[in-house]
């Protein structure tokens, strides 16, 4: 039987850069025996876990928010981002230049500024009644608590309206990984740790 397809009306990125992240549906994945997907850049995880149980992802919008957002159609930008990367791993610069392609394709907009004051100015331009999945990755440690105060009031304001799920990762850190947590509505709750730069993840077993 063929997975039930999730429907992402909205995905809003908290620190979305140059958007990479805001692809995720274009990519192909591999955790362990799993592959999702059908893209020619593979990102590949060694799961310690739960084996994961992808489904297919319709996705609407597509909005990242950032100080400085960058464009990875802009030659510039395109170095900066290359720059950062370490010079003894060419297979990540070969992974992150063909994302840049990807998301460069893509109708992606991207909001410029705090976070804090532009995330309930975005929630609001989105349809009452449709879910929206607001996410993060590495990105709360570098806010101030009124700034993530802040975030987590616009959300609850936001679930008024509409379902709003976040997904967060690296709220909790460790030598060689950081969580993944997720809120429904209901509370946080940490559904697996992963690898800083993705080089494995291990999912829990969800009840």
């Amino acid at each position: 039987a063929v997975p039930h397809r999730l429907s992402l009306k909205g995905i809003v990125e908290i620190g979305a850069s140059a958007g990479l992240n805001l692809a995720l549906d274009r990519y192909r994945y591999r955790w362990g025996d799993v592959e999702w997907g059908t893209s020619p850049l593979l990102l590949e995880a060694g799961s310690r876990g739960a084996d994961p149980q992808p489904r297919p992802v319709a996705v609407g919008r597509r909005i990242g928010l950032d100080v400085n957002p960058l464009d990875p159609r802009d030659p510039d930008d395109r170095a900066w981002l290359e720059a950062l990367l370490w010079p003894e791993d060419p297979d990540r610069r070969s992974r992150l230049r063909a994302a840049l392609d990807i998301t460069a394709g893509l109708d992606i907009e991207m909001v410029a500024g705090d976070a804090s004051i532009t995330l309930p100015e975005v929630l609001d331009t989105l349809p009452a009644g449709e879910p929206v999945v607001v996410m993060d990755s590495c990105t709360l440690n570098q806010l101030t608590p009124e700034q993530r105060s802040a975030l987590e009031k616009a959300v609850a304001d936001a679930r008024r309206d509409r379902d709003v799920f976040r997904i967060s990762l690296g709220q909790r850190w460790r030598d060689d990984g950081s969580s993944l947590d997720i809120d429904d509505g209901t509370g946080w709750r940490q559904v697996a740790e992963a690898h800083h730069h993705g080089r494995w993840v291990d999912f829990y077993v969800l009840p």
